[in-house]
């Protein structure tokens, strides 16, 4: 009796485990499954995010507020409350104009003005090849001597002094000549990491790269949207609820980014988006010759990040300068939403969703089947820009500024003198060297 009880118990304890390991087999493919179908679901919505994604205006920046709060006066009528803030939207936006160009304008003189009178000739290439120094390109500095050391690299500054010393030691001392040149070496003015430059250039370029993409997103926002709409509504039927509450009255209210008369299209292409395009242009193309004229590596780091401030002027002035009334309403500023587009992912039942996941999901021809598109979820459509931004702003450098050897150096072109006594804002805005010319700064005797 014994012997087929210990039986019993051991085919009861073996049949139950057999079942919860049943069950727990069951419970795990239940999940399995329902990670498989939520995969289904959401799959198709999450890789046309990027592609099909809602259009938005910049909220924290004085250009979308400049574009948004007119547009909300509007609709209700050109009341005073909206109306002026509409206004100083308006005061913010030309403010953040003058205040950009005048920047960009500074920095276009600091480069067409100041550095040639400080007999700054242009970088190049002087120092690129240090460590196989001599007997490789770039291998003579713009003092005529080879860079035998990296310790005769000098920054401009201490180059110019140093020089300035020996030329002056020579003007009093002229019997000395000799042993002057051999006991005072100035060294060679000349780069510290071509590597640093470029790595520096392409992250100077991916931070600008935000403001394009906004500025191009808000273009499309105006060509698509209707030429009517209301960009204020508010929920009727709640309002008597909220009536003793003025908080809660508030949040009825719903600001949403909707259509606008042609004319006031216009308006915003030419008075918001074409300033806001010309200044980033500017920037880039300044950005790009300040940086490729910077010598030092802390000071290319430095600076690959603060001419990014430039273009954030914007935002800096709106969360100052704005209103906390106009904070909330851009906060609270609802994204346009494109209509169309399929969902059938989503209308399917969980069996047809699932064969329609595996079908586009699954196998290596899912792959192929679409290779640009496959590129483009895995290599960002920005990564891209900033690198062909990249490549663009070193041909375009050294092709204006810069002359090959025959050796393959790259020396500066010669250099001259502003021939002009007034300043010309444009010029240095749009980065344009004038043609007239004063007297010469710098001239590489290699260049025939």
């Amino acid at each position: 009796m014994s012997r087929e009880a210990s039986r019993s118990a051991e085919q009861e304890l073996t049949e139950k485990s057999e079942s919860d390991r049943l069950i727990m087999e069951s419970e795990r493919e239940a999940k399995e499954r329902n990670a498989l179908l939520a995969g289904a679901r959401s799959a198709w919505l999450l890789q046309n995010m990027d592609l099909n994604g809602d259009l938005r205006l910049e909220t924290d920046s004085v250009y979308g507020a400049a574009l948004a709060l007119p547009q909300i006066a509007r609709c209700t009528g050109w009341s005073k409350t909206y109306t002026l803030m509409a206004l100083r939207s308006f005061c913010l936006l030309v403010l953040n104009l003058l205040l950009q160009t005048f920047l960009l304008a500074m920095l276009g003189e600091e480069l067409q003005v100041w550095n040639k009178y400080g007999g700054k000739m242009n970088l190049c290439d002087f120092g690129r090849h240090l460590i196989d120094c001599p007997g490789s390109p770039n291998c003579q500095g713009p003092g005529g001597t080879d860079y035998d050391n990296p310790g005769r690299l000098y920054s401009f500054d201490a180059w110019v002094t140093r020089t300035y010393v020996r030329d002056s030691l020579l003007a009093i001392f002229p019997e000395q000549r000799d042993e002057i040149m051999d006991n005072v070496d100035p060294g060679e003015y000349g780069m510290e990491s071509y590597a640093c430059r470029i790595i520096c250039l392409f992250l100077f370029m991916l931070s600008t790269i935000r403001d394009l993409s906004r500025t191009l997103e808000v273009f499309v926002l105006l060509w698509i949207t209707p030429r009517e709409g209301t960009w204020i509504k508010i929920e009727e039927e709640s309002i008597a609820q909220a009536a003793k509450n003025g908080g809660a009255q508030l949040q009825l209210v719903t600001y949403k980014v909707d259509g606008m008369p042609l004319a006031w299209k216009v308006v915003n292409v030419v008075m918001i988006q074409a300033p806001k395009m010309l200044m980033w242009y500017c920037c880039i193309v300044a950005g790009c010759k300040f940086l490729l004229e910077t010598s030092s590596i802390v000071d290319l780091i430095m600076n690959s990040m603060a001419l990014g401030f430039i273009l954030s002027v914007d935002e800096f002035l709106f969360q100052v300068l704005s209103s906390t009334a106009m904070k909330h309403i851009m906060t609270n500023l609802e994204d346009y939403e494109i209509k169309g587009g399929s969902l059938d992912a989503l209308d399917l039942s969980a069996e047809n969703a699932m064969k329609k996941y595996y079908q586009e999901e699954f196998g290596v021809r899912t792959w192929i089947q679409e290779p640009f598109l496959t590129m483009y979820h895995i290599l960002p459509l920005r990564l891209m820009t900033s690198v062909m931004g990249t490549v663009l702003g070193l041909w375009m450098y050294y092709h204006f500024q810069c002359i090959q050897l025959e050796d393959g150096s790259m020396t500066s072109e010669d250099v001259y003198l502003p021939g002009y006594k007034h300043i010309r804002w444009i010029s240095f805005l749009f980065e344009i060297e004038d043609d007239r010319k004063g007297p010469l700064v710098f001239s590489d005797s290699r260049v025939s």
